[in-house]
C-alpha cells in the first residue's frame, strides 16, 4: 500500500514539470524502481490511473522501468548483480 504515497509524490512533480515547462499535455510519465526495494509497478499503475482522474494528467499513463541491484565488492571494485550463484539470496 506504500505505492500510493509514490503515486502521489509522482503525480504532483508531474504536474509541477508541466506548469514549469509549459507542456501543453503529458502522455505517459515514466518512473525508475530499484528491484529490491519492495514496490510493484501493478500497484503503481492501478493507484496512478485513480491519482490522476480529474487532474491535467487524466488521460495519461504511468511506465515502471525496473531497475536490476548492482553490487560492488571492496577489495577488488568489481561490479555485479548479486543473485542465487554468489549467494546473495
Amino acid at each position: 500500500m506504500h505505492e500510493m504515497s509514490y503515486v502521489v509524490r509522482v503525480v504532483n512533480l508531474a504536474l509541477k514539470k508541466k506548469e514549469e515547462q509549459g507542456c501543453r499535455e503529458i502522455e505517459k510519465v515514466v518512473v525508475q524502481i530499484g528491484q529490491m526495494v519492495g514496490v510493484e509497478p501493478y500497484y503503481m499503475k492501478k493507484y496512478y490511473l485513480e491519482a490522476v482522474k480529474g487532474t491535467e494528467l487524466e488521460g495519461s499513463d504511468i511506465e515502471c522501468e525496473i531497475l536490476p541491484v548492482i553490487a560492488k565488492c571492496e577489495q577488488c571494485g568489481l561490479e555485479y548483480h548479486p543473485d542465487k550463484s554468489n549467494d546473495y539470496m
